[in-house]
């Protein structure tokens, strides 16, 4: 009788659709749509976006841009700005530079997995891809774009299955094997059987499985404190999947545990474009360009707004936003995002007054000291924490720190006499919009020991760390310098702003303790800055008290300003003597220091108020402005004047400087439209280049340049034409008479203008880039598509072709006409963009089928081809169309009759007709026509749902007999796209794999191999043909071989023999092969352990040598021992480890080394433990020794050897037997349950 501790689970939640259940093997009983619709199901609730307000956001509003970092210099580059990131907790400064700037190439998400060269220099697809960005720039909104996108079909043909995994989940489910992750995670609540089923099933497609491993940085620091080998490895083993995609913060990418990367990408941010579309998608219009315009002309925003989460915020408090915008500072904004969020909480906390649940409508109407008070407790508490974290380098938290931490609070409470906190603070703090966590999929509200929390982005825990040092600043009594510590005098306060106050971590938060002091505390504050140690000659004291001035001058008196900015002018009038007139030396280009005016923070104020004291000072400011991301309204007006300036290098420092702003004043604008007739060549080529710059350009200004495009000297239209052309690209329209301006450019021959040809080229790009088209517009380049010169020709089809892919209009019948009357055009280049703008018109009328035909049938051979290619982009074709193609197909010139095959192919009417003219060409005299006729019948064959007619399998088995090789080889691949070929063809197939021409057989033998079913003798030929002299030939067999259901035993020795070959892909399907053979020689089974033992083969041939092991029914001793050893080399990852402990376990009975062997690596953390589980407790029987190893296990310390031990105990069909001779079994079954239970 046999015991069971297994009990019937009761499965919660949702019904699931019954898997099929068909077929032998467990893994194959689950089909790729089974897995793709209950990864689908688990996917539900992840994919979706929620926005601060708590609002939801379709995925198609969420935009991730990407770019390609290239280059070992680019590389490098990274990494020093890596090190100084984790030095720094990775924060992110609010002056960082992150927008579309990034001159990087871009990356669309669709050509992830497009060809393309890769970072060793091969040409190949990528297949591990790493994905680095900072934190809030849309890393885990790409991983569910990505997840989308495959649900949308993209990639299924690349992909048996996306896996996206959150890695800070691998330490919350315990997962130390892919099997764990897949039954606790992505088919939890699925019935016990099923979910087996599907993680089987899974697990032996995971070759053809996509992972996105999401948030690298947010597990190597659980892997480094905790030491934890089994996790490390199980990481590492996932890293190393077939296809990875892996996203992390650059701090946390570990350079020891990647694998080598075939590409890395970074993500950059929202553009301009994108913010414009985020703003139209979640405000009203009105708000909308209000909002856009406020970003355009405050600096601080620009920041922000590149930065999703922080972009939804601002939209989110716009309506609390003071009506004077301009003299907003950092801390401000905060207080104001912070204040909105709060009444939001206040309603979702029910928060109360004198006993009263406070309704929606009051609290909004709270003055913000009202506010203050009712949040008071939560404030003070995320204040306290957020210090803490910054003082610890900690952006996580775990409920355990949180908890720790409100201990830490009360105790500080307690000694100003203040009330305990409430017991249920952390809770409801986890319902603010402040506190968030990754770990979405987890049960919060059950399971929040095992989620980890941050602030809403690490600003936040700034400005609240910045809170709590103000509040105290304000009585003097700071917050602990260390744990042990909870007040401080107002000596230790001083000392503590001393130990900090250039300490990079607490950059943004001094700045926002000087914007919330006011008077007397922030005073007292600018003096504990200015006290000792000051490092002056380094430049961060200068730079530390530009940054708190910047937020502190609403605040500080008249006195107190003017007191800091003569002390900075002086510094910066001594920072100019220093450099001696050198200006240039002001970057950091070859180890010079940087001047202080070039620092971003540094008031631009001072700095313009220096600049008429003398030429040395006029460019020593010019210089240092280049390094100012952003320059304020007075700064750009006297920047805009020196570009007059008689002295050129004047000119030039001063369009360098002004060279990186997108939003100049209008009044700006205007001094560079005079700019831009100037006799100086580079003063016009400046002006044009910061006009080209601008995000917007108002009507006045397009007009302005319109006139010049027209009417100004040679070089203000190719100006002119410049600024257009750049600046259309980001503004959404363009005037009218711009545009018809642009058109009338085109028709210009130019033979007495020299600016004519380059104003030309930027007419051309600006008109390929609009999506709309007046009537007006139409009607002139339609007498340019009819009246003009070749490329004017060519420029106006692109054109119309662009619009209607981009607006899907409808054009005039004249246009469409004009189009196939290109079609005859002498110049390859009009036909080609003809062909192409008809290619992408929805139906063409009758008029232009009609002209198409004539052209086909009296054309020249280039227009008929042309005319070919055009008929056969409409979907559906009459019948007069059809014919004119079958014509074709008798056509002399061979590129004639091939376009006509190709525009048939298309109609499935007309299959019938190719295969029959291509059957005649089968007889023709040319053998590049004989074997363009089998190709063309090899693609008919392979089209789906189309049964191909068995008279032309006749005439291509004959073509398998032609005088030339080629021929053959173009016959046999043909016949490769039918699956069911007649006797008589697999005959004649026989026969090639045994003829001349390698390249015959190669297609023979892949012919044979997709056959359904074939003969003894047609495999005896296959194995026979493995000792083919041409390698290609072996491949090709083999992979016919390993892909056949059943192999007589007979052909094993054969296969044995062929594993001697070298060859990789040889050997991998060989090995697959074998597993179709039933029971294996003694020497098969000794090359498929050598294998195991090769330090050189593929690990997936490695892995499927163990997995034809498995399926062996009887094992020798020898065999077993060799087995053995594998599991315990070096030279195998634990991937294959678990492969050869599954063969292991197949076998009936093990040798006591063995499982003693087995037992030992139970001892230690290993990710493949249920497989050594399950090949223990398979025995039919183990000895006592080993029961009672297994019992004393269940107490061990180690919580993993306990749990193994149990299970082992559980599965062993011995159990029963021995619990009762040996040991107590109620105690033993308990021991079992509670294990089980954790």
């Amino acid at each position: 009788m046999e015991a069971t501790f297994s009990q019937t689970k009761v499965e919660l939640g949702q019904p699931h659709k019954h898997i099929n259940d068909n077929s032998q093997s467990p893994a194959a009983r689950i089909s790729i749509d089974d897995i793709r619709e209950a990864l689908k199901d688990h996917y539900k609730s992840e994919l979706s976006i929620r926005r601060i307000s708590g609002d939801p956001l379709d995925l198609g509003s969420c935009y991730v841009n990407l770019a390609n970092v290239e280059g070992p210099f680019q590389r490098q580059k990274n990494k020093d700005e890596l090190k100084e990131q984790a030095a720094n907790i990775y924060r992110m400064s609010s002056y960082e530079n992150i927008p579309e700037t990034n001159t990087l190439a871009t990356f669309p998400l669709e050509e992830f997995f497009n060809r393309r060269n890769l970072r060793d220099g091969r040409n190949d697809v990528p297949k591990t891809i790493l994905v680095q960005g900072r934190a809030g720039i849309g890393k885990t909104t790409l991983c569910k774009k990505l997840v989308h996108a495959y649900q949308q079909g993209l990639w299924n043909d690349r992909f048996n299955a996306v896996l996206w995994l959150p890695l800070r989940q691998l330490t919350a489910y315990g997962a130390r094997n892919l099997e764990d992750i897949l039954r606790h995670k992505y088919f939890a609540h699925y019935p016990e059987l099923e979910k087996e089923k599907l993680v089987a099933a899974l697990s032996a497609r995971r070759d053809k499985v996509l992972f996105v491993l999401d948030g690298l940085d947010e597990i190597i620091s659980n892997v480094r404190r905790e030491n934890d080998a089994p996790l490390r490895e199980f990481l590492r083993h996932l890293l190393r999947q077939q296809h990875v995609i892996i996203t992390s913060r650059p701090s946390g990418t570990d350079t020891s545990i990647l694998p080598d990367l075939d590409l890395e990408l970074e993500t950059v941010g929202f553009s301009t474009r994108n913010v414009k579309d985020y703003l139209a998608n979640v405000l009203n219009p009105e708000a909308a360009r209000a909002v856009e315009k406020f970003i355009q002309q405050t600096p601080l925003i620009q920041d922000l707004a590149n930065i999703p989460i922080q972009l939804d915020v601002i939209c989110y408090i716009w309506d609390s936003l003071p009506s004077d915008l301009s003299k907003i500072t950092m801390t401000g904004l905060y207080q104001l995002m912070t204040g909105k969020l709060w009444r939001k909480d206040g309603v979702r906390l029910q928060k109360s007054e004198a006993g009263k649940e406070l309704a929606m409508d009051q609290i909004n109407k709270l003055r913000s000291y009202q506010l203050d008070r009712i949040m008071a407790i939560e404030g003070e508490y995320l204040g306290f924490l957020a210090f803490k974290g910054i003082l610890s380098h900690q952006i996580e938290f775990e409920e355990s720190v949180l908890i720790d931490v409100m201990e830490e609070l009360d105790q500080l409470r307690q000694r100003t006499n203040q009330d305990f906190l409430p017991i249920q603070l952390i809770d409801e703090l986890m319902q603010t919009s402040f506190l968030h966590t990754a770990d979405a999929d987890l049960d919060v509200t059950k399971d929040k020991s095992r989620c980890a929390w941050h602030f809403i982005h690490l600003t936040f825990q700034e400005y609240f760390a910045a809170n709590w040092l103000a509040r105290h600043f304000q009585t003097i009594q700071l917050t602990p310098t260390s744990s042990s510590t909870l007040s401080m005098t107002t000596a230790q306060t001083a000392e503590f702003v001393q130990q900090h106050k250039y300490d990079p971590r607490y950059e943004i938060v001094w700045q926002m303790v000087a914007g919330q002091l006011k008077g007397e505390a922030l005073e007292l504050f600018f003096g504990l800055l200015q006290g000792t140690p000051r490092d002056l000659i380094g430049g961060r004291h200068q730079r530390l008290l530009a940054e708190c001035l910047k937020e502190a001058r609403p605040q500080l008196n008249e006195i107190a300003l003017k007191r800091l900015e003569a002390e900075m002018t002086e510094w910066l009038m001594f920072d100019m003597e220093m450099y001696h007139g050198d200006f240039k030396v002001h970057t950091n280009d070859g180890g010079r220091q940087r001047s202080l005016g070039s620092n971003s923070v540094f008031p631009q104020e001072i700095m313009v108020s220096i600049m008429n004291q003398s030429e040395e000072a006029r460019k020593y400011v010019l210089v240092a402005l280049r390094s100012h991301r952003y320059l304020a309204p007075p700064t750009i007006e006297a920047l805009s004047s020196c570009l007059h300036d008689r002295d050129e290098e004047i000119n030039e420092l001063a369009a360098d400087a002004l060279g990186g702003q997108s939003t100049l004043p209008e009044s700006s604008i205007k001094s560079l439209f005079s700019a831009l007739k100037e006799e100086s060549f580079f003063c016009m080529d400046s002006a044009a280049q910061l006009l080209g710059n601008q995000d917007y350009l108002p009507e006045s200004t397009m007009l302005f340049l319109t006139d010049e495009l027209l009417e100004g000297n040679w070089s203000t239209k190719i100006f002119s034409a410049e600024v257009i052309a750049t600046i259309s690209f980001r503004q959404v329209s363009l005037p009218e008479s711009t545009i018809l301006a642009l058109a009338k450019i085109l028709d210009d021959d130019g033979d007495d203008d020299d600016a004519v040809p380059i104003a030309k080229v930027f007419a051309a790009h600006t008109l390929n880039g609009l999506t709309t088209l007046s009537e007006k517009i139409v009607e002139k380049l339609n007498s340019s598509l009819r009246y003009g010169n070749q490329a004017t020709r060519q420029i106006v089809i692109q054109v119309f072709h662009n619009v209607v892919v981009r607006s899907q209009v409808t054009l005039p019948q004249s246009i469409i006409m004009a189009f196939v009357n290109a079609l005859g055009d002498n110049c390859d280049a009009v036909r080609n963009a003809a062909i192409e703008a008809i290619g992408v018109l929805p139906e063409l009328p009758e008029s232009a089928i009609l002209a198409l035909i004539g052209i086909l049938q009296c054309g020249s051979p280039d227009a008929q081809v042309s005319a070919a290619q055009a008929l056969g982009t409409q979907s559906i074709l009459p019948e007069h169309a059809v014919r004119a193609l079958v014509i074709g197909l008798e056509d002399k010139n061979d590129f004639v009759r091939e376009a006509s095959v190709r525009a048939l192919y298309n109609e499935s009417a007309s299959r019938e007709i190719i295969i029959g003219s291509q059957i005649a060409a089968l007889k023709s005299n040319d053998s590049h026509a004989r074997s363009s006729a089998a190709s063309i019948l090899g693609k008919v064959a392979s089209s789906p749902k189309f049964k191909f007619p068995e008279f032309a399998v006749i005439s291509l088995v004959d073509a398998l007999q032609d005088g030339c090789d080629i021929v053959r080889a173009s016959a046999a691949k043909a016949l490769c796209s039918l699956t069911s070929l007649p006797k008589f063809a697999i005959e004649t197939l026989v026969a090639a794999l045994q003829g001349e021409g390698s390249n015959v057989r190669v297609f023979a033998a892949k012919a044979l191999g997709v056959q359904l079913e074939l003969r003894e003798s047609t495999i005896s030929a296959l194995v026979t043909a493995l000792q083919d002299e041409v390698l290609d030939v072996k491949k090709s067999v083999a992979v016919a071989l390993s892909i056949q259901p059943k192999l007589p035993e007979s052909a094993a020795p054969a296969l044995a023999s062929a594993l001697e070959n070298e060859d990789g892909d040889l050997r991998n399907s060989v090995v697959k092969a074998l597993g179709a053979v039933g029971t294996l020689p003694e020497s098969a089974i000794s090359a498929l352990v050598g294998i195991l033992q090769n330090a050189t083969d593929a690990q997936w041939t490695k892995v499927s040598a163990a997995t034809v092991l498995s399926a062996q029914s009887e094992l020798h001793d020898s065999t077993i021992m060799e087995l053995t050893s594998a599991i315990q080399s070096d030279d195998n990852d634990v991937f294959i480890k678990s492969y050869v402990a599954e063969a292991l376990g197949a076998h009936t009975i093990l040798p006591e080394y063995t499982i003693h062997v087995l037992l030992g690596i139970l001892q230690e953390r290993n990710i493949f433990y249920m497989q050594i589980v399950k090949a223990l407790g398979n025995q039919p029987s183990l000895t006592k020794i080993v029961i009672q190893i297994l019992t004393c296990n269940l107490t061990d310390e180690r919580e993993h050897v306990r749990v193994s031990a149990a299970k082992v105990l559980e599965i062993a069909s011995t159990l029963y037997h021995y619990f009762f001779t040996t040991i107590d079994f109620a105690s033993i079954r308990n021991a079992v349950l509670d294990k089980r239970g954790s």
